[in-house]
């Protein structure tokens, strides 16, 4: 029999808690009177995330939990080991006479995806998290290395990883490639959302601010299962850091300055949970970047300049059963276009890039405003998210978000004309509901999984010169996801189904161009007062295959990741029709463009050297 203090532990959802010495003077300490078994949380499930987490309980004298402090652990574990501590009941420290008293302890909880044995004692040594048991190449920055790139944008926070190169355009931002593959062929998440821009554009960077973010993920390759359509190349999932969880008031200032593209970036952070409402948290954070223009070894590059505003605010309210958060988030910025993509005829564009250096670049000026040509550009999300927990029958998550991303291209014009030439407004509505399944034994293995429904319904509202028609969407999608965990590794495999269906509304002159040219059929259209509606639907899919085999435990790992992703058209692979505002391009849409689809296939061969150098040694 193992001491009573000692927790029994369950597959995947428990876990094991070990009182130790206490911190004050009292003869005992508080020992545990019950067991309370903490869920596997099933993002962390989902993710293969496995390690300790150790806490220090604050117990009162009649033996009530009155405060709970992580020590160390993955903050995906460490939330479910605290709402377990917040349920315990204990019997309270006794002075050396007997009489209760407060006092404290510590507890650890141990998440794994199979528990064996129970041991009758766990040394806090170090933290001890695993790393993920993820069949794709996945590469994580987490918050200590995303501190250290404050003040950049988003694709240049991540040119360290391999396999990932920037993008530059004319203008202040950049924009991620994976693999090869640009945006068009990335799909970009913030906060479990998908991320909606104009990103057909050179110069069209996502408007997502890095500094937001507590740890962001890159998975190379196909990854359309849960994530849904454009995940062809990868997907870039930015993760803010989780909220506060204990009480107390905590904040941060950041200042940073950059030397080429002279750049000065100022940003803050307050965050908190009122101790007597201890599930309600807080979280506002805003910063602010200007920079100067940008520079070549030989020239400036005039007109460069570029200044942005983030600001990010959350509120949460958590039981052990229920979780409710609002987030709302705010991008601006206003960039200069290089000079030097003024062009009048394709003759004057040839010109351009055979001089040695730009023309009219000896009267540029290291000035830090801006003029014609430049954009502006402004993105608002608002989302609300609801988890609820449903004891054996797993866990249901819904997520509401709604984003507005207004572009607006202000391209070289008459001294009396101040309106932007060019103006896209995109408005998108998503819902996403999950259910996480509970754990289940299946001969040697515990399986758990995730099925879920995306819904979409987006508008897009362009007006200016001739160059893409308004169109509006709906899209749904369903996937399931399993996973089986065995002693050595998982094995996992997924599918999903989507579907979108799009109407283009043209006036009467674009609709006319594009049936002269042949670029529109009038078959596909139907005609009506004032536009012409052309609907359009797709259909899409992906799978997913893999596995991980710890084939020397914490020594050689092996991994195998066979999946697929499609991706549709968009309004602008169809019916563009005209000059690119802030690059030279000329384009002109094909409507006869169908689904891409994607496949990719991953093998992972990986050995820790630290733990194979001891034994060469021998």
């Amino acid at each position: 029999m193992l001491a009573a203090p000692v927790f029994l532990c369950l597959q995947l959802c428990c876990i094991c808690c070990f009182p130790a010495a206490a911190n004050s003077a009292p003869s005992s300490s508080p020992q545990p009177l019950d067991e309370v078994t903490a869920p596997y949380p099933a993002k962390a499930l989902l993710r293969g995330v496995h390690g300790d987490v150790v806490i220090d309980v604050e117990v009162d004298e009649a033996g009530r939990v009155v405060g709970v402090e992580v020590l160390e652990g993955h903050p995906l574990l460490a939330e479910a080991a605290v709402d377990a501590a917040r349920e315990l009941s204990f019997e309270p420290a006794r002075n050396p006479e007997g009489n209760p008293v407060s006092g404290r302890t510590q507890l650890v909880y141990s998440f794994g995806p199979h528990m064996d044995a129970v041991l009758e004692k766990v040394d806090v040594v170090a933290e001890r998290e695993q790393p993920e048991d993820n069949p794709r190449a996945v590469v994580t920055l987490d918050a200590e290395i995303l501190k250290q790139k404050r003040g950049v944008d988003l694709a240049t926070t991540l040119e360290d990883v391999p396999g990932v190169v920037i993008a530059r355009g004319t203008a202040a931002a950049s924009k991620p490639v994976v693999r090869g593959q640009p945006e068009r062929r990335l799909l970009l998440i913030e906060g479990g959302v998908r991320h909606e821009n104009q990103k057909w554009g050179v110069d069209h960077a996502p408007e997502i601010d890095p500094a937001g973010a507590g740890t962001i993920r890159v998975i190379k390759g196909p990854a359309g299962v849960i994530h849904g359509p454009d995940a062809v190349g990868g997907v870039i999932l930015v993760e803010p850091a989780p909220m506060p969880f204990q009480p107390g008031l905590h904040g941060g200032v950041d200042l940073a300055f950059g030397t080429n593209a002279t750049a000065l970036y100022a940003g803050g952070r307050v965050e908190g949970m009122h101790k007597k409402v201890p599930g309600l948290s807080f979280r506002a954070e805003g910063n602010y970047l200007r920079s100067g223009p940008q520079t070549t070894p030989n020239y400036l590059l005039g007109n460069t300049p570029s200044q942005q505003w983030n600001l990010r605010a959350a509120v949460q309210y958590r039981t052990p059963k229920i979780r409710v958060k609002l987030r709302y988030r705010h991008y601006d910025l206003v960039a200069g276009v290089f000079y030097g993509v003024v062009h009048s005829t394709p003759e004057d564009f040839v010109a351009q890039l055979e001089r040695p250096q730009p023309r009219d670049v000896e009267f540029w000026e290291s000035d830090w405003n801006w003029g014609r040509p430049y954009q502006l550009v402004r993105h608002d999300q608002i989302t609300a998210e609801l988890a609820a927990g449903l004891d054996a029958a797993g866990e249901l998550e819904v997520r509401y978000s709604f984003q507005n991303n207004h572009r607006e291209e202000f391209d070289h014009a008459r001294s009396y004309i101040e309106g932007a030439q060019y103006n896209f407004l995109l408005r998108t509505h998503t819902l996403d509901l999950n259910w996480n399944q509970p754990t289940f034994r299946l001969g040697l293995a515990t399986g758990s999984g995730r099925v879920g429904l995306a819904g979409l319904f987006q508008e897009h509202v362009y007006d200016g010169l001739r160059l893409l028609p308004n169109h509006r969407s709906f899209g749904v999608g369903i996937f399931a996801l399993e996973r089986l965990t065995f002693g050595r590794g998982i094995v996992e495999f997924g599918a999903r189904y989507d579907h979108l269906t799009r109407a283009a509304f043209f006036g009467r002159n674009p609709y006319e161009s594009h049936v002269a040219r042949g670029t529109l059929d009038p078959a596909d259209c139907i005609e009506g007062e004032g536009r012409t509606r052309c609907p359009s639907s797709y259909n899409g899919g992906a799978l997913a295959v893999g596995g991980v085999l710890h084939a020397v435990p914490g020594i050689l790992d092996l991994k195998l990741d066979l999946s697929s992703a499609s991706r549709f058209p968009n309004t602008d692979e169809l019916f563009m029709n005209g000059s690119s505002p802030t690059f030279p391009v000329y384009a002109l849409g094909s409507p006869n463009l169908g689904v891409e689809t994607a496949w990719g296939i991953s093998p992972t061969l990986s050995f820790e050297l630290f733990f194979i150098l001891p034994l060469l040694l021998l």
